[in-house]
């Protein structure tokens, strides 16, 4: 495979392609969290372009160059793959279809996985400042926060950008 034309954008949306693979590989291995729980599918997603739009001018190579498979679609093959969108009052005239694709709502999918790992034991805190990870030799052992130290055989790190920065604390 060819990588695409080197860019701030494509090296930055390879990654993202690379995240986005890697949480839904992840997402498929676990068994915690059942698919009801979250009105997850595993069945592939349909991106839509109305009249005078399609996607852009590189999303076919970069799709390419991360190995996810995908199909373009004309109007008429749109309504083959989703027949319930022949009443709509909107209309397509292309699409994408990405076969590795899931969806769910990821508010009902993060409040089951909190429940199952209270379940399996976890302790949860909510309302605490972290300021920093501790560390022992290549092990995440617990969290700095305002109000104390705060030991962990696990801790799961979901700051988005913060995360960066906690990640520093321990030199990462």
């Amino acid at each position: 495979r060819r990588a695409p034309a080197s860019t701030a954008f494509s090296t930055n949306s390879l990654s993202a392609l690379a995240l986005s693979a890697y949480s839904r590989d992840a997402l498929r291995a676990q068994v915690d969290v059942r698919l009801e729980d979250f009105g997850g599918r595993h069945g592939g997603i349909l991106y839509l372009y109305g009249a005078g739009e399609e996607p852009g001018p590189h999303d076919a190579e970069l799709l390419t160059h991360a190995g996810e498979p995908f199909q373009h679609m004309d109007a008429a093959q749109i309504f083959d793959a989703e027949p319930t969108l022949r009443g709509a009052q909107l209309t397509f005239d292309h699409a994408t279809f990405c076969p590795n694709d899931s969806t769910g709502d990821a508010a009902r999918f993060t409040r089951a996985a909190l429940r199952r790992a209270v379940e399996l034991g976890a302790r949860v805190k909510f309302g605490q400042t972290v300021r920093g990870l501790l560390r022992d030799g290549d092990k995440i052992t617990g969290v700095e926060t305002g109000a104390g130290r705060i030991d962990a055989d696990a801790v799961v790190l979901a700051s988005g950008l913060g995360s960066r920065q906690l990640l520093r604390t321990v030199g990462a």
